[in-house]
């Protein structure tokens, strides 16, 4: 029996032996969401645990429904703590206002937003010296998080870059290895090898305890040190090796991960000031007096646009 969490292959949900062994586990395994395929690429039964915590049970074909009920029935412990640990990590990340006050850590550190006019001098996101300094975003950029995102990119890969090189003397690496930045979607980070080998880390890592962050990094070098994708026992092996204690803050590591922000922001609420109303779906200001605001009845309940949105209501 082979047991993972990645892999799944779409459900024949009219297969009768599916919809049998569906019949015999379903008292087995109540308390959890789980579905049954069939996959005639597989040899042996695989049990999967999704990140959702949802159980999947894989059978090649030809696979008897009592064969498949006694191997759940002997990996049910197994499957409860997989299933626990998937529910601890399941992820809630937050969604940022772009407003002065909301916080963007660096490398664990937290520090808040600061609105500021806009200065052709200045870079769009800068933050201020000191361990608590703001983080300064210039008000032309908070349509969106995108200048927040590029910040993070920039000064994780610097940062990558600068760390590398302690690492470099651990794992015993002699040749050059690119450092990047990018989107993973839920992953921290990956290795690309090759003659070229390129340890990618997802912004959003730039977020968590600078521990963390080395960790990821260390994570990937073992596989860069090798040459090869090591097998789990080895890549711990190395780990150990290099980085003693790592298994203390892996769980740490992976709760912080998943309520770290990945760029969603909260669209600002339709507001009213003495000078300006602000569009519902562009926030371009539109002057009080004008066609466009005589005709809101009811502020804040009509959906409403300005005249040059492209987005404009009839």
């Amino acid at each position: 029996m082979t047991r993972s969490r990645a892999g799944a292959i779409p459900t024949d949900t009219s297969d009768p032996v599916a919809a049998l062994v569906e019949s015999g586990l379903h008292t087995l395994t109540a308390t959890w969401p789980w579905h049954v395929r069939i996959d005639p690429r597989r040899r042996r039964i695989g049990l999967i645990v999704e990140r959702d915590a949802s159980v999947i049970v894989a059978i090649p074909p030809g696979v008897s429904p009592q064969q498949v009920t006694e191997v759940v029935a002997g990996q049910v412990n197994w499957i409860a703590r997989r299933v626990r640990l998937a529910r601890q990590t399941v992820p809630d990340h937050p969604i940022k206002e772009l407003v002065s006050g909301e916080g963007f850590p660096w490398l664990g550190r937290s520090h808040r937003l600061r609105l500021v006019d806009d200065d052709d001098g200045e870079p769009a996101v800068r933050l201020e010296p000191g361990p608590s300094g703001w983080l300064r975003l210039q008000r032309a950029q908070a349509h969106d998080g995108q200048a927040i995102i590029d910040w993070y990119r920039t000064h994780l890969q610097a940062h990558l870059v600068e760390a590398s090189g302690q690492w470099h003397s651990r794992l015993g690496i002699r040749h050059a290895v690119i450092y990047r930045t990018a989107d993973l979607g839920e992953d921290q980070s990956t290795v690309r090898l090759g003659s070229k080998p390129t340890v990618i880390l997802h912004w959003a890592a730039a977020q968590l305890d600078l521990s963390h962050a080395s960790y990821l990094l260390a994570r990937e070098l073992c596989h860069v040190a090798a040459g090869r994708r090591l097998g789990k026992r080895e890549h711990q092996a190395r780990l150990n090796a290099c980085m003693p204690g790592w298994t203390n803050q892996l769980d740490q590591m992976m709760q912080d991960w998943r309520r770290t922000w990945i760029g969603a922001v909260a669209r600002p609420a339709m507001r009213r000031t003495d000078v300006n109303l602000y569009c519902r779906f562009c926030q371009k200001a539109i002057t009080p007096g004008t066609e466009r605001e005589a005709a809101t009845v009811e502020y804040g309940t009509n959906p409403w646009c300005c005249p040059t949105c492209p987005k404009q209501l009839a």
